[in-house]
């Protein structure tokens, strides 16, 4: 295992990936509530750290962590820090994906996903 590769092997997140209807949008319930897909638990590397970030329309937005991750995930989507088996039921939607960047090697055969919250 590279380097690269431990950077993210060492902690535990859980992540709700948004529901995507038909069309590719993300799905609400009937009252505009968003929808999630089942959690599932991820390899990663966790820092608490508050800081100003870029959102997606330019705006500054407060991320209260930075999570590195080995696999793709979603803006909207909903990180919480810990394992799947003590996870609550619901995404706690203080914990929601403002920004996702990605990051390869050289070669590009590795990726690895910077995440704030």
């Amino acid at each position: 295992m590279s380097i690269f590769e431990k950077s993210v092997a060492f902690d535990h997140c859980v992540y709700w990936p948004p529901k995507q209807n038909a069309s590719g949008q993300t799905s609400t319930d009937r009252y505009g509530k968003q929808l999630f897909d089942d959690a599932i638990e991820l390899n990663c590397r966790w820092d608490d750290v508050v800081q100003i970030i870029k959102g997606p329309d330019g705006t500054d937005q407060a991320s209260k962590a930075e999570v590195i991750v080995n696999q793709q995930v979603a803006t909207g989507g909903v990180l919480w820090h810990g394992r799947l088996a003590d996870a609550p039921r619901t995404p706690p939607m203080d914990q929601t994906i403002l920004v996702v960047e990605t990051i390869s090697n050289l070669k590009r055969s590795k990726t690895i996903w910077f995440v704030y919250v």
